[in-house]
């Protein structure tokens, strides 16, 4: 059903080459459609899967561009075609929240790297209404519904008519019982709003009445009409309860739950939400359904380290449960704070140590107590990913590394005989190092090391260039055998580095 395939305004919809690096894809008036949207139209087309993009068909430009989720539904006995063909194109699947969650309905998640965008597919299996919190009706007409597609641009789409008929549906069940209304959610939004008008003005009325006696027998032309109304602006209160109530009991044989479990349902949920932003807790965000990933940004000085990692996260948190852990400088537990202020104390004593002398007791629990913070933000790190989150790490120890994060109490200690006590601090900081184990998305930034020394002086006058050289020097003269690095110039630009970087986290995530 793919027809256009041109590469420029003036020839087609598609433009590949002109998108910009980052943000929203846009070119003017011009139609867009992003190169991975149009790969999968054409590799559904090719492969006969039936589908269509079923709802906010008047706004197909957004879904083409990737800036509207793509609502597609797929004919049951092509989902293992359609799955195989997300999965080939690099979608992945996430799971929604627990109270999101909605059989027959999943989410998919595709890199587009031309202009580092994630497109949304929403794919529907089951034609499943109501509202946002509850979505408590599934209407069993998704064979007539398929039946009637037609192409539009890149997507095959329902016919007006049979569209209007679940809109209709969809916003009496969402804006039109009396829970919703008495949350000031009585009325259509603008968007919604302007959908409405779109269809009617291309529905023809008389087939609305044949559908419906033909397939939807539980509704009929003449109180869709009274629903229609009741989304009127100008509507009564008492008007848009007993549409609601109406639409309610005819679609009682659909319901997942009777109407007095759903209203419980979304008052609880409304006021659950409510709490949770008001005492600042985030909101659930999808996990993926293959389980999340631990990613380590490794890099020297002036590679763009930190730069990278808080770009990162500005891409993934909006759409996905994501979190970032600092193990270079881990929050104190409070036996580190204990040990910590005890040392503070012990050091306004006299000291006569000599410079040649063995780590003194207090420097090796320092070195113990940093460790064992390290290996416990390490393990909520692993503990977020097992769930299905993305958890992005700063200055992960790395054994292949000796002068950056790491063990370096035996290294202090050298081949000095020390006291138990030492021995059993030194070999505890090894242990919690050994527990780390190597992230599944490691990225080194590689950078010359002049260049760093560069970059490093610019930012701070006061850099110890000598440092900054050794440590870059130390990271890539490393043995890396055996350790899954993905490296990533960091001479580049900021864009381009970071265009690399996301290629390289979404291909392994």
């Amino acid at each position: 059903m793919l027809k256009t395939t041109a590469t420029s305004p003036e020839e087609g919809t598609i433009v590949a080459d002109r998108m910009p690096a980052t943000g929203k894809p846009t070119l003017g008036s011009a139609p867009i459609v992003l190169p991975l949207v149009a790969e999968l139209c054409l590799e559904l087309d090719r492969a006969g899967v039936v589908y269509c993009h079923w709802k906010s068909n008047n706004a197909l430009d957004r879904s083409a561009s990737g800036e509207n989720d793509l609502d597609l539904l797929i004919a049951r006995p092509d989902i293992s075609r359609f799955t195989e063909i997300l999965c080939r194109l690099g979608f992945k699947e996430v799971q929604a929240p627990a109270t999101k969650q909605v059989p027959g309905i999943l989410n998919y998640y595709g890199h587009e790297p031309s202009c580092n965008h994630l497109v949304h597919v929403h794919a529907h299996y089951q034609l499943i209404v109501g509202h946002d919190m509850t979505k408590n009706y599934h209407l069993p007409i998704e064979r007539p519904y398929l039946a009637s597609r037609r192409e539009e641009g890149i997507f095959p789409v329902p016919t007006a008519e049979w569209e209007l008929i679940l809109l209709i549906v969809r916003m009496v069940l969402k804006h039109c019982t009396w829970d919703t209304i008495l949350a000031r959610q009585g009325r259509l939004k603008s968007g919604e709003r302007r959908e409405l008008d779109y269809l009617l003005s291309r529905a023809a009325w008389h087939t609305v009445e044949q559908h419906l006696a033909e397939h939807v027998e539980m509704l009929d032309g003449e109180f869709l009409k009274q629903c229609l109304e009741a989304l009127a602006p100008q509507a009564s209160f008492g008007a848009r309860v007993s549409a609601g109530r109406a639409l309610q009991r005819r679609l009682a044989g659909q319901a997942v739950m009777p109407v007095w479990h759903d209203v419980t349902l979304k008052i609880t949920r409304r006021v659950t939400r409510k709490i949770r932003s008001r005492i600042g807790v985030a909101a659930n965000k999808k996990r993926f359904a293959q389980g999340g990933a631990v990613i380590a940004v490794v890099g020297g000085d002036g590679a763009g380290k930190s730069t990278s990692i808080e770009s990162l996260y500005a891409w993934l948190a909006g759409d996905f449960a994501t979190q970032t852990f600092h193990l270079g400088k881990p929050r104190w537990s409070l036996t580190t704070g204990v040990i910590r202020a005890a040392g503070k104390l012990l050091s306004y004593l006299p000291a006569t140590a000599k410079a040649d002398a063995p780590p003194s007791i207090g420097l090796l629990l320092r070195k113990w107590t940093l460790a064992r913070d390290r290996y416990r933000c390490y393990l909520r790190a692993r503990r977020f990913a097992s769930t299905g989150g993305v958890s992005i790490c700063d200055r992960f120890p790395l054994a292949t590394v000796e002068v950056m994060d790491g063990a370096s109490a035996r290294r202090l200690a050298g081949d000095r005989s020390l006291g138990q006590v030492a021995e059993w601090l030194i070999a505890g900081e090894e242990t919690f190092y050994r527990r780390m184990i190597t992230p599944e998305i490691l990225v080194g930034l590689k950078l010359d090391p002049e260049v760093a020394v560069a970059r490093a002086l610019d930012r701070d006058a006061c850099e110890d260039a000598e440092a900054v050289r050794m440590r870059n020097q130390a990271l890539w003269n490393a043995n890396w055998s055996g350790v899954p690095l993905q490296v990533v110039d960091a001479g580049q630009s900021k864009s381009a580095v970071l265009a690399q970087l996301k290629r390289v986290i979404w291909s392994n995530l």
